[in-house]
């Protein structure tokens, strides 16, 4: 009807009404704006594959050195070990020991599953050989170990250094509620992220140091520039740095002055009121 009150006749209002738009993705980095294709998509499908991987084993990691350090308390081993060595000792002992095993796993992953991908994947074309071309990228897998590395070291000190003021896992899950909470944010940020990896949003979450390995493992498909990519780099470094210092300390705390999550509780709050 509004069409008809502008003068236009039935046959071209019928003809307008039957258009159907066209949509087509286009490659902002494409200098002759070429459309989106398989190959383009493909990075970035495992670049998110990956930072849930990267996800999963940094929350499995983290979770075995609170189980191990809780169990050893219990059990009286870390009074042993704490004749030979100290607390500081055995907190990078252990961190050290499980990032050899892990990244051996991941050598061996990497390994079976790149024969694989080279296997099923060389001979044939479309799109999963676009994905098996982009899981073998030498940068994407570099960011993993990366990326992997600095998330271990941050929440892997962490849960050795609360684990370590608890006698049993379920006195553990209070102190742990804040971590867990924040270790599931950045997995709400995958769907954005695929869709712009350039969003303010992730641009901006992927300097915060807790979440930087798991957005910065989206955003790695992206083509980042050096500033883009060092920035948080260097924020995450030093975060390392300073979560250690601070791990030391409660780590020490907890195995040769007996404080329990009660007290750490306790300090935390008069520190606040204070």
């Amino acid at each position: 009807d509004a069409l008809a009150a502008r003068g236009l006749d039935a046959a071209e209002t019928a003809r307008i009404e039957a258009l159907e738009p066209r949509l087509a993705q286009y490659d902002p980095r494409a200098q002759t704006g070429q459309a989106v294709t398989s190959r383009d998509r493909a990075p970035y499908i495992v670049g998110m594959v990956l930072a849930f991987v990267l996800w999963s084993a940094v929350m499995g990691v983290a979770n075995m050195l609170l189980t191990g350090v809780i169990e050893e308390k219990s059990n009286k081993i870390l009074d042993s070990l704490l004749t030979s060595a100290s607390p500081l000792q055995i907190l990078i002992g252990k961190l050290m020991g499980v990032a050899a095993v892990s990244f051996t796993l991941f050598g061996v992953w990497a390994l079976l599953g790149g024969s694989t991908l080279s296997l099923f994947g060389g001979g044939q074309s479309g799109f999963g050989a676009e994905v098996a071309s982009a899981a073998l990228d030498p940068g994407l897998l570099g960011a993993f170990l990366l990326m992997f590395l600095g998330g271990y070291l941050i929440y892997g000190a962490l849960f050795l250094a609360l684990g370590s003021l608890c006698d049993t896992l379920q006195e553990s899950q209070s102190l742990l509620g804040p971590v867990f909470f924040v270790l599931t944010l950045p997995i709400l940020l995958v769907g954005p992220a695929f869709q712009n990896p350039s969003a303010p949003l992730i641009v901006g979450a992927s300097w915060f140091p807790l979440f930087t390995p798991f957005v910065m493992m989206m955003r790695a498909p992206s083509g980042l520039s050096f500033a883009d990519f060092a920035g948080p780099m260097v924020l995450l470094a030093v975060t390392v740095a300073v979560v250690l210092v601070l791990a030391a300390r409660v780590f020490h705390a907890g195995v040769v002055n007996q404080a329990s999550a009660a007290s750490f509780r306790r300090r935390l709050f008069a520190k606040k009121s204070g």
